[in-house]
């Protein structure tokens, strides 16, 4: 049971990739354009090696704090390069970004729905382990606008 509440996180963060590397791009962007005074250089150097610490996503109708992105998106890429050479990792990423149904993409890949199912949970499973080995598994913090 306790897994089932890490894979639902793990699953919102997949879907809110997108959402995640703009909001660190942007936060990237702000960091470059503060430089002025006694040292600009040197004050771009430590930002671009210090990582971002937390970008905030639309999601629903309210905001989520996302801990680590930078971390979540190691852990997006590793999976999927993981499961590039087996069909789950492409359903998986078709599912994620919202282009296909779960039916649809089990009747795409010749499969039954409880047979993609397994897999899309092995996926996610998968990418829980990834994610806790990496430290990142705490509760997303949802601010209401």
């Amino acid at each position: 049971m306790i897994i089932d509440g890490h894979i639902k996180q793990v699953e919102i963060i997949f879907k809110l990739a997108p959402a995640i590397r703009a909001a660190v791009v942007d936060e990237r962007a702000q960091r470059e354009s503060k430089h002025h005074g006694k040292d600009p250089t040197g004050n771009r150097a430590v930002d671009k090696v210090m990582p971002v610490l937390c970008v905030r996503v639309p999601y629903g109708k309210g905001t989520l704090c996302i801990d680590n992105p930078e971390a979540w998106l190691d852990v997006i890429r590793e999976i999927y390069v993981a499961y590039s050479n087996h069909p789950i990792g492409q359903m998986a990423k078709l599912r994620l970004e919202g282009k296909r149904s779960p039916a649809a993409l089990a009747e795409l890949m010749g499969v039954s729905r409880e047979r993609y199912y397994g897999w899309y949970r092995e996926f996610l499973r998968d990418a829980v382990f990834l994610a806790s080995e990496k430290g990142l598994l705490k509760e997303i913090q949802k601010i209401k606008m």
